[in-house]
C-alpha cells in the first residue's frame, strides 16, 4: 500500500492509516474471529465473518470490495448468503503474504494497482 499510494510503510500504524484514508481506503477483516492453530490459512476453523452488512450500511459509499487473498474471499463468500448486502464489486487479489511465493512481489503490485481507479 505505500508503493501503491507514496507513503513509507515503516511509519507508524495510525500515519498508515492516515494515508489509507486520504486515497479513499478502508481496511475491513473478512473474519471477526476464528480459530487457527498455526500462521495458514488453511488452518482456519470456525471462522465467524464480520458484520458486513453495518459496514455497508454505515457507510454506503463503499462501491468496490478487495479481498487480500483467496482465503478471505472465500470466507466472505461462504457467509454471504446469510446477509443482506447491497450490489458491488468483490474482487480477490493475490495474497501479500511472504507465504505466497508462488506470485511475485511485482506480479502483486501490479495486481493490487486496481485498488486504485
Amino acid at each position: 500500500m505505500g508503493e501503491l499510494f507514496s507513503f513509507d510503510y515503516k511509519s507508524s500504524y495510525e500515519e498508515r492509516i492516515n494515508h489509507l484514508l486520504k486515497n479513499h481506503i478502508a481496511l475491513w477483516d473478512t473474519v471477526q474471529c476464528c480459530v487457527r492453530p498455526g500462521s495458514l490459512d488453511s488452518d482456519i476453523k470456525h471462522a465467524l465473518p464480520n458484520d458486513f452488512e453495518k459496514l455497508f450500511k454505515d457507510c454506503p459509499n463503499i462501491t468496490k470490495v478487495f479481498f487480500n487473498g483467496q482465503t478471505a474471499h472465500k470466507l466472505f463468500l461462504k457467509h454471504k448468503k446469510q446477509m443482506s448486502l447491497p450490489e458491488l464489486e468483490f474482487i480477490p487479489l493475490p495474497s501479500t503474504s511472504p507465504a505466497n511465493a508462488a506470485t511475485s512481489y511485482l506480479q502483486k503490485l501490479q495486481a493490487w494497482k486496481q485498488i486504485k481507479d
